[in-house]
């Protein structure tokens, strides 16, 4: 039996790159740095515009139950304190926000700097 050698017509030879990346290269990594720090942004500007309004509610809040205290004669200090105790949860998301932001910006720091 004459043997056969399969050979495919055109052969293209392998090149192998090389271990290291050169300094033009930037590594591989499992994110894009532009769009983690999009987000922290992204982040950051919302946590500003809920307590730019959980200010103006305050404010809002502070007027009508120091009117309404003034018209109707009763202590405003009690349900002044009640309304107020309605928003800390607002300025706990704020305060959640901004640091995700931050540690979002930590972490591609820390990317960056190990990467070098």
């Amino acid at each position: 039996m004459p043997e056969e050698s399969i050979m495919p017509e055109e052969s293209t030879p392998v090149t192998e790159s090389p271990a290291t990346p050169s300094e033009s290269e930037a590594p591989a990594t499992w994110h894009d740095p532009a769009k983690v720090l999009r987000f922290a942004v992204i982040a950051r500007v919302t946590a500003r515009i809920i307590l730019a309004l959980i200010v103006a509610g305050l404010g809002y809040v502070t007027y009508q139950v120091v009117h309404n205290a003034s018209m109707t004669g009763q202590s405003a200090w009690s349900n002044l304190l009640m309304q107020y105790l309605a928003f800390i949860s607002l300025i706990m998301a704020v305060v959640v926000m901004e640091g995700i932001a931050y540690f979002l910006e930590i972490m591609v720091d820390i990317e960056e700097n190990t990467r070098k």
